[in-house]
């Protein structure tokens, strides 16, 4: 892509003041140094516009929520294809009451896009993960049994498709969430150059504190990966058409939040123990 030369001055020299700035923090719950972040500098500015790129690269994590608002803009996605496809996905007639949008850097440690694809399809592997209640301001267990399943009537427990190939791969996934009943989700996945994703979209109903908050087809998670030289960016997009229920619904919403990093951590710790066999650490 041309840029010209004061553009580029200028996407330097905010990149230099996120380096100069940058310092060891928690990425998204796991601290993660910095070295690893600046060396993935000249990818990201391809990726995204200089001041979301700066950003990433000092805090390694972002996230935009939404509830109740009309015409939400997205903002943190990445300038590939398929990322774009999961930024303007949402094909419902009423528009989404509430929307997490959130952008990780993963610096590599010996894996690459290889190793996050087996992950996201290695879906069994989130039981048991954790998330932070901000309600009750501690750790919690977000699913309690995840496994896959051969379709959503039946619900007959499969292996994960790890060893199948991912562009155009379509998975039944049942969940049991801690606060929401049990549900099978539909995960599809694309594959393109660098890159992979899945998005679930819920098969039933959900049921939260003994509302029906989500009628199925309306909670979509998009999860997509996008491979630089020297790091991974992770974009989750959460959005659902959700009732709203005073109490309930906002409560609900604020936890998505936290779900997505719940997520996001699964990916890294799932990621980091594929590239440690791969290495042999």
């Amino acid at each position: 892509m041309f840029v010209n030369k004061p553009k580029t001055q200028a996407v330097l020299c905010a990149l230099f003041f996120a380096f100069s700035c940058a310092s060891l923090c928690a990425l998204a719950g796991e601290g993660e140094s910095t070295s690893g972040r600046e060396s993935a500098a000249p990818a990201l500015q391809s990726l995204l516009p200089a001041e979301t790129a700066a950003e990433l690269l000092q805090k390694g994590r972002i996230q935009h929520s939404f509830y109740g608002e009309k015409n939400v803009t997205l903002g943190l996605y990445p300038d590939t294809e398929l990322c774009k496809k999961a930024a303007f996905s949402w094909d419902k007639e009423n528009e989404p009451v509430f929307i997490v949008e959130s952008l990780y850097l993963i610096p590599k440690t010996g894996g690459g896009i290889d190793e996050v694809s087996a992950v996201l399809r290695n879906l069994s592997t989130m039981t048991g993960i954790q998330y932070y209640s901000n309600s009750r301001s501690r750790w919690e267990t977000l699913y309690t049994d995840v496994h896959t399943v051969n379709n959503p009537e039946e619900r007959k427990t499969i292996p994960d498709p790890v060893d199948r190939k991912t562009d155009g791969l379509v998975s039944y996934v049942y969940q049991k969430d801690r606060s929401l009943n049990g549900c099978v989700y539909r995960f599809s996945y694309a594959e393109d150059s660098g890159e992979t994703a899945f998005r679930a979209v819920n098969t039933e109903k959900l049921v939260y504190k003994g509302f029906n908050i989500v009628k199925p087809g309306n909670l979509v998670l998009s999860f997509n990966a996008v491979e630089t030289e020297d790091s991974i960016v992770c974009y989750i997009l959460i959005q659902a058409d959700a009732a709203k229920i005073p109490f309930v619904s906002d409560r609900l919403a604020k936890s998505y939040g936290s779900r997505a990093d719940a997520v996001y951590n699964w990916c890294v710790s799932e990621y980091k123990s594929r590239a440690a066999l791969k290495t042999g650490d």
